[in-house]
């Protein structure tokens, strides 16, 4: 290349423009997702879980419906099926009654690991049920049952199509096998930040028991009928 079209590209204003866009992309494209996973895995939590502790008695006072549904609606000892949108790193986990199974959907797979550690520290506390005496059939308090890294909306298609895979006894000739078959869904400060808010929610009622729950702590007006 000539020497002076070599140096005018260098000082030309449109070269050193192409040079700070291509910079400035690429930092971002290596910057964003840390600074992404840092608000999302470090200061959220935090921040949740600040307000969780806020209204820890109105969470309380939902969360008991559970046990009065165990109390009136299955045999003692028997678990209650909840499927939870939005788990995060388990903050809603001291709250659940002794015999629970549960379904979390959670997309961010971050909380993962947190989310283990708080079941377990929950079990530890309290790790078999009351009815159980011990035995080598005790429950523990919670039973992590599945975790979907899915979106909410995305819920139902999922665990069709893992119920469309069992084989045997448990594989039923329904068209939509696990219809009905949880005893409540859960989601605390989950609705306000999903995409489809309708479509969450009906995948909800076609989950759900026709006797069971719909339980939501948020800060969404759920202004339509769903």
């Amino acid at each position: 290349m000539d020497s002076a079209l070599l140096n005018e590209l260098l000082h030309s204003k449109t070269t050193w423009l192409c040079l700070k866009i291509a910079a400035a992309v690429g930092l971002g494209y290596y910057c964003l997702p840390l600074l992404r996973d840092h608000f999302l895995f470090k200061c959220q939590p935090e921040w949740m879980r600040e307000y969780h502790g806020i209204i820890q008695g109105l969470e309380q006072r939902v969360f008991a419906h559970l046990e009065d549904y165990k109390r009136q609606k299955l045999k003692p000892g028997a678990y209650i099926r909840v499927m939870e949108i939005g788990a995060a790193d388990g903050l809603t986990l001291e709250n659940y009654p002794k015999d629970t199974q549960l379904v979390v959907v959670e997309p961010a797979t971050g909380f993962r690991e947190a989310f283990n550690q708080k079941l377990d520290t929950v079990n530890s506390a309290e790790p078999y049920s009351s009815t159980s005496n011990q035995s080598p059939d005790a429950h523990p308090r919670i039973a992590l049952e599945a975790w979907y890294d899915v979106p909410a909306e995305n819920i139902l298609d999922k665990v069709l199509s893992k119920a469309d895979k069992l084989e045997g006894p448990e594989r039923t000739t329904s068209t939509r096998p696990i219809d009905g078959q949880f005893d409540a869904f859960v989601s605390c400060f989950t609705l306000c930040s999903v995409h489809d808010l309708e479509r969450v929610l009906k995948n909800a009622t076609e989950l759900v028991k026709p006797v069971g729950y719909l339980m939501t702590v948020t800060v969404v007006m759920l202004c339509k009928k769903i």
